[in-house]
């Protein structure tokens, strides 16, 4: 005999958490004249009327909620305010008013409709008894709906604070975000006074750092680049060149069967030489001036930016420079346009040299370009990746380049053998000729159980785990009505990973059981008796491997945030 109350099934998954509440009161109230008008008395009663009519939805909520269903006096009391409190989260008095004054009449919704649901959403908020007490809420509002950063507006709602709380942590919220903006500017031991910003030529008058050379900081500086940066001069880890003490020495020059001698008898030789290339002192301390470098190319067609995959915009001392990736230079170097377009926008930059006498040629060019000046400063790429390197100025070319060592460690350039390497992922092995068909009870009613929601932090993981089965043959997805729909549990591995399995609890009580006599352990010790070789073999998915017949899949659907699916093979559990 169907029921003829009225009441809809309570579905509590398929309602937005936010009107949640609202729509809870609504059912639990005509619940309520419901019970009235039958003359339903008995508070077991009224529990068991409530999780029937409430609908499969409700019932799983309200068994999974500890102490709500419960065998006493006042369980129908108990379990509505268990579901009350479930169903109707802390309330914020400003998220309430916001609500209230955002709300907007629908396309053709009439007065009283839209009168309706005005009164009921005032009826959620607390506007002030007086006229101080409202003076101060409207401040507040305000504070935190136009003023306050995402971040704080979070902390603020977190708890009804008071307009003075409010105040103080907007305050301490700035002076941070001000001090924050300090320190990122200027490292510990750098002076932040305005004269020592954006200025392109520093002309020290006091100390200046060992190393480096910089002004605003001393040689005992944690984070001065030369710590890590390699001389010109020397070859040395842990200066600049500008402050390398160690002096040129002259090599004696070899004479051999190939000596050229000038009209005055003296040697004369334009071919550099390495007498040991094992041995440190034999080329490996040459100066500035025995630097020679090459790059690829100073001067490139007129194209446009976007079809030119070489070409990268980057920030250089914080103003945006087009660069092309070079790999086949080992300097990074800028032109002659924008250095000037540097200078004029106050691009960072430090120790900068005029006096360089590293040799730059361009391929297959004879001629060296000519090198005005070296700096170092900050590059950051798109992905706001940013590291410390040095650029050579020159004064022709018509793009500056970014070159092979500066691009790698950007990770920008990548060079070796597993680049654009295509994987082609394999469809998971099955057992040949052999299919599983399940013995299932027709008698057992299919039950669809609800979603488990996971955490938003672990969607992703949970994405890819779906994504790999899928390409691996071992889940296909289900489309249209299920009959069996089983929920998901993740659990977490060792190593950081997931593993999705899948709760087949009320799906095996539709499965027959087959009997089949296991061997027992004195069997098989017996059989093993005249063994003389033992071996250990551990299957990799192992119940993956043993198919399942189509018209026995179904029984295996599972719900996900992103559908539903179904295995192929056989489930472990």
């Amino acid at each position: 005999m169907g029921d003829s109350s009225g009441i809809k099934p309570f579905l509590c998954d398929t309602i937005d958490k936010a009107n949640i509440r609202n729509e809870w009161q609504k059912w639990i109230r005509s619940f309520r004249l419901y019970l009235d008008s039958e003359i339903i008395a008995g508070q077991t009663r009224k529990r068991n009327k409530l999780l029937h009519l409430g609908g499969s939805q409700l019932q799983e909520v309200a068994y999974s909620i500890p102490g709500a269903v419960v065998d006493e006096e006042e369980s129908f009391d108990i379990l509505v305010g268990k579901l009350t409190e479930y169903f109707s989260p802390i309330q914020n008095s400003t998220f309430e008013r916001h609500t209230f004054r955002n709300i907007k009449a629908d396309k053709g919704e009439t007065l009283n409709k839209f009168l309706l649901r005005v009164r009921q959403q005032a009826s959620k908020c607390i506007f002030g008894s007086t006229s101080e007490e409202a003076l101060e809420i409207n401040i507040k509002d305000k504070l935190i709906d136009d003023w306050a950063p995402v971040e704080l507006k979070r902390k603020l709602l977190e708890k009804e604070r008071p307009l003075t709380e409010i105040i103080d942590l907007c305050q301490i919220h700035e002076q941070i975000k001000t001090q924050t903006n300090v320190m990122d500017a200027y490292p510990v031991g750098m002076p932040s006074t305005s004269s020592s910003v954006n200025k392109i030529n520093v002309n020290a008058t006091m100390k200046s750092c060992g190393r480096c050379g910089s002004v605003r900081h001393d040689s005992n500086f944690e984070r001065c680049p030369a710590k890590v940066a390699k001389c010109y001069k020397c070859d040395r880890v842990g200066h600049f060149s500008i402050k390398c003490h160690t002096k040129s020495q002259k090599r004696p020059q070899p004479r051999s069967a190939n000596t050229r001698y000038n009209k005055r008898g003296r040697f004369s030789s334009s071919v550099r030489y390495v007498d040991n290339p094992d041995d440190p002192e034999s080329g490996n301390n040459d100066r500035d001036s025995d630097k020679n470098y090459e790059c690829f190319k100073l001067n490139v067609a007129k194209e446009r930016t976007d079809q030119r995959d070489e070409l990268m915009e980057c920030c250089v001392g914080g103003v945006p420079v087009t660069l092309l990736i070079d790999s086949g230079s080992k300097v990074n170097i800028i032109n002659g346009s924008d250095w000037k377009h540097l200078k004029s926008n106050e691009a960072v930059v430090w120790n900068v040299e005029s006096d360089v006498k590293a040799s730059l040629k361009s391929y297959a060019v004879g001629q060296p370009l000519e090198i005005q000046r070296q700096f170092e400063t900050t590059i950051m790429t798109p992905d706001k990746k940013e590291i410390i390197t040095s650029f050579l100025v020159v004064k022709q070319g018509d793009i500056s380049i970014l070159g092979k060592e500066t691009a790698q460690r950007l990770g920008v350039l990548k060079i070796g053998l597993d680049i654009n390497r295509i994987v082609e992922i394999q469809p998971f092995p099955k057992i040949r000729n052999v299919i599983v068909q399940l013995s299932i009870d027709q008698s057992v009613k299919p039950v669809q159980q609800p979603l488990r929601r996971v955490p938003i932090a672990i969607e992703p993981l949970v994405q890819r785990k779906l994504e790999e089965a899928l390409q691996r043959d071992i889940i296909e997805p289900v489309e249209g009505h299920s009959p069996w729909i089983s929920p998901i549990v993740i659990t977490f591995k060792a190593d950081g990973d997931i593993r999705i399995c899948i709760d087949m609890r009320r799906a095996n009580q539709a499965i027959l059981r087959e009997n089949y006599p296991l061997p027992t352990f004195d069997t098989i010790m017996t059989k093993l008796a005249k063994a003389n070789y033992f071996s250990r073999l551990d299957l990799e998915w192992a119940y993956h491997q043993i198919e399942l017949d189509p018209e026995s899949r179904p029984i295996t659907t599972f719900i996900t945030h992103r559908g539903m699916f179904r295995t192929r093979g056989c489930c472990s559990g």
